[in-house]
């Protein structure tokens, strides 16, 4: 992957890149779609999560 600056990239010290590899799955879509919905989540709302495995 050609990244256009350095400081986007991260570290991976000693964690095993096969291990990092499935945290931008498991890990970051989820984050991605709670920050796109968090202004919609107001208090008096009612929000419904489903799915399975790491992603749900």
């Amino acid at each position: 992957m050609i990244v256009p600056d350095p400081r986007l990239l991260v570290p991976l010290g000693d964690l095993d890149p096969a291990q990092a590899a499935l945290l931008s799955d498991a890990a970051l879509t989820p984050y991605h779609a709670i920050r796109a919905a968090q202004a919609k989540a107001t208090p008096d709302a009612t929000v419904l999560v489903t799915g399975i495995g790491g992603l749900g």
